[in-house]
């Protein structure tokens, strides 16, 4: 349903499930972006799995990373880097540059408490930003960042 996708319009509806951001029921619907920056598949941090989707709010701008931050939080199982596979075939594997998005570290370091996650609240977040750019698209006019 995309129902996360607008910070404006969480809950969605049947007749618009994503808000102002594009959701791609099938494969027709697909574009932009493109199928090759189009994710299809992501590593969850296992404290944050509570469902069968990776719930994402895409920022109005820049600035807006700082109040909405993560709905549901990437994993950094590859050297502090999360998977992703595209609706091309691709995979890549995005190393994230913000502490906030890496869980919590060291020794002892596993954590199955959501709460106990960084939420990624701050002004302009590099990787919130990298994810919203392969996630959707505005129905109208050019994305904001």
């Amino acid at each position: 349903m995309g129902y996360w996708l607008d910070a404006g319009f969480v809950g969605g509806s049947t007749s618009n499930p994503g808000g102002k951001w594009q959701v791609y029921s099938k494969e027709a619907n697909v574009g932009p972006p493109s199928p090759s920056m189009l994710w299809v598949f992501v590593d969850e941090h296992p404290a944050s799995i509570n469902d069968g989707g990776f719930g994402f709010r895409m920022p109005d701008t820049l600035a807006t990373t700082a109040s909405q931050g993560w709905v549901d939080f990437p994993a950094g199982f590859h050297g502090d880097a999360g998977a992703f596979s595209f609706m091309d075939g691709h995979a890549e594997i995005h190393k994230w540059i913000e502490g906030t998005s890496l869980g919590p570290r060291g020794l002892g370091a596993r954590v199955t408490d959501w709460s106990s996650l960084n939420p990624g609240r701050i002004p302009n977040n590099r990787d919130i930003i990298w994810v919203a750019r392969r996630t959707s698209a505005l129905d109208n006019g050019p994305d904001p960042w």
